[in-house]
């Protein structure tokens, strides 16, 4: 199944490719994407991710805290728990560039990832 969703996207890029708001470098972003299974951010959506994390904690501004906020949108997409979200989120991104993630803080980057229209 998802060989053939892989396959419909990619057409779908092709397709799409010739439009002037869909540029080539989307294009990639989506593919790549579809090949991971992980919702990637198109380069706009990167740069306010990127921005709304380090509005939290500046330390959140890293590649690290990048790849967690799309791996956590995939337990945010399996439909987990509010409560086990909070606690993923704690334990996805202590450490990357923080020590500790408050409760508080977890559901900020939560409405970070929910707000930022890649997550879906």
């Amino acid at each position: 199944m998802k060989k053939v969703f892989a396959s419909f996207l990619m057409i779908s890029t092709v397709a799409l490719s010739g439009c002037t708001y869909f540029n080539e470098s989307t294009a990639n972003e989506v593919a790549a994407g579809a090949a991971t299974g992980i919702p990637r951010p198109d380069s706009e959506q990167e740069a306010k991710l990127r921005e709304d994390l380090a509005e939290i904690d500046p330390a959140l501004n890293n590649e690290k805290a990048f790849n967690s906020a799309r791996n956590q949108c995939t337990d945010i997409l399996g439909g987990m728990s509010p409560d086990k979200l909070i606690s993923s989120t704690q334990a996805r991104f202590e450490g990357a560039g923080v020590e500790t993630v408050t409760e508080r803080d977890a559901k900020k980057i939560l409405d970070v990832i929910k707000n930022n229209g890649f997550c879906k």
